[in-house]
């Protein structure tokens, strides 16, 4: 599963990081282990259930808008096609770190560990979030609305093999 660390960040003793409820942290927590265990089944149905419409999508390559769910979900499903096709079978989160940035708004920063069919550990990724509660669904669930991909972990495999990603701070 995955750890969650709240320590405040070094470098912003100017400003006073955002207390984020208890209830909002816990439904946060929620989404994210949700969105873990899609992730965990590579389950595009599952996980394009966790983000908001519109959504945006941003890489090095560049940025792509969902307004459409089965848009996103096929988006995914190709994502983790090609996983497979790679010898991933699961992704997993290994970091989060939620901050509060306004009542109806979050960032989350998250890591991604890829592995194989034996369970050894291909390549973790980073990745930030921006969620919002949703307008759309009864309860105003918490939903993505953009990801920020900072680590392809298709290039990571081609380029550095079986090596490991490791990022203090991401």
């Amino acid at each position: 599963m995955f750890a969650t660390e709240t320590a405040p960040r070094a470098g912003f003793s100017h400003q006073r990081e955002r207390q984020m409820p208890a209830d909002a942290r816990a439904e946060l927590q929620r989404l994210f282990k949700a969105y873990d265990a899609a992730c965990f089944d590579l389950d595009a149905d599952a996980a394009s259930a966790i983000y908001d419409l519109p959504c945006l999508i941003s890489t090095s390559a560049g940025n792509t808008a969902f307004n459409a769910r089965g848009e996103l979900r096929q988006a995914l499903a190709q994502r983790f096609g090609a996983y497979r096709q790679q010898g991933i079978v699961c992704a997993s989160i290994t970091a989060l770190d939620l901050e509060s940035v306004a009542p109806d708004f979050a960032t989350a920063r998250v890591v991604w560990t890829l592995s194989d069919r034996r369970g050894n550990d291909v390549v973790s990724v980073p990745r930030r979030y921006t969620l919002r509660r949703s307008d759309a669904a009864p309860g105003r669930p918490w939903r993505v609305a953009h990801v920020v991909n900072l680590a392809d972990p298709a290039a990571r495999i081609a380029t550095n093999g079986r090596h490991l990603l490791r990022l203090a701070g991401a």
